[in-house]
């Protein structure tokens, strides 16, 4: 699931604030993060599946999937987009 953070932004008008809220939702759900931040370590598949106690298959299918979000085709393209977005920090 992904995370979210709240926000919450007041605005002063005459004398009265008005508050309004506004929830931005993670692109990443919280195990994309995991496996990526795995990556810019530079640990392999078999080393993050291992670590995380999960398939092969299912760290590919994890990094498919955030590829696809982002509407790139490199693993390499999805870290340069998610540091641009905020998500992963190295």
């Amino acid at each position: 699931m992904p995370s979210t953070i709240n926000i919450i932004l007041i605005k002063y008008y005459g004398n009265f604030f008005i508050e309004r809220r506004i929830i931005i939702k993670s692109i990443l759900t919280n195990r994309e993060k995991e496996i990526f931040n795995l990556l810019v370590k530079n640990m392999t598949t078999r080393e993050i599946s291992q670590k995380l106690n999960i398939s092969e298959k299912t760290v590919r299918n994890h990094i498919s999937n955030t590829m696809q979000k982002l509407g790139v085709k490199s693993r390499s393209s999805a870290v340069v987009e998610l540091i641009k977005l905020k998500e992963l920090y190295i």
